[in-house]
């Protein structure tokens, strides 16, 4: 489905976004950090997206505040947890059949797990390179929801050693999918990230089939 080009409002702001038409469930996904040249057109985001729209799920990215044409500026973190909050209440809003994929890839993983692990609404995870060298994913132990994470051999962001724990100790159902030869920014390895998630979808929802 061609993506719209939509705004929508998260507090007093508006941010700008890209949404496309679904036939079975949604998929919202988080771009990485702001201040380090992270947008909804960042390459991963972009595979996560083609992937879950080609798999049937309507798909929400969006940009975080201050970024593009969003509002406001950079909150700490903080702000941008109300910018996931808003984006996924537009994604129900928009289309309210089926199960609920929250995404996110680097300090957009970190985001998507705090919030997906808080939210009832939430069917499932998908985490590309979580920050778990840098960020706390403490919060991670009490998941129930079955979780996908994606991640490269050579991410000094994602050290696999630290990433095979943090998920060991997770309560929700488990699915690891490392790349070889990738670092935390995949550039070369994109063609490598559909597979898992399709994998992964099927699974947990019974997708049979994925364009």
């Amino acid at each position: 489905m061609p993506e719209e080009h939509v705004f929508l409002p998260s507090g007093d702001l508006m941010l700008e976004g890209l949404y496309a038409r679904g036939s079975y469930g949604r998929a919202v996904i988080c771009h990485p950090h702001p201040q380090r040249g992270g947008s909804m057109r960042n390459n991963v985001v972009e595979a996560v997206a083609g992937t879950m729209g080609g798999c049937g799920l309507a798909t929400m990215r969006f940009n975080f505040r201050g970024v593009g044409a969003s509002g406001g500026v950079y909150g700490g973190g903080i702000g941008e947890m109300d910018d996931v909050r808003a984006a996924v209440l537009f994604a129900e809003e928009r289309f309210s059949q089926g199960p609920l994929v929250l995404a996110g890839y680097s300090f957009g993983a970190h985001l998507a797990l705090k919030l997906g692990t808080e939210l009832p609404g939430i069917s499932a995870l998908v985490a590309v390179a979580p920050p778990v060298g840098v960020m706390n994913f403490d919060f991670l132990s009490g998941c129930a929801k079955p979780l996908l994470v994606i991640a490269g051999d050579s991410d000094p962001y994602c050290p696999l050693e630290t990433l095979m724990k943090m998920t060991d100790e997770a309560d929700s159902h488990v699915r690891r999918h490392v790349i070889s030869d990738a670092d935390h920014f995949f550039v070369g390895r994109e063609d490598q990230i559909p597979a898992p998630i399709m994998a992964f979808l099927e699974d947990a929802f019974g997708i049979k089939s994925c364009s």
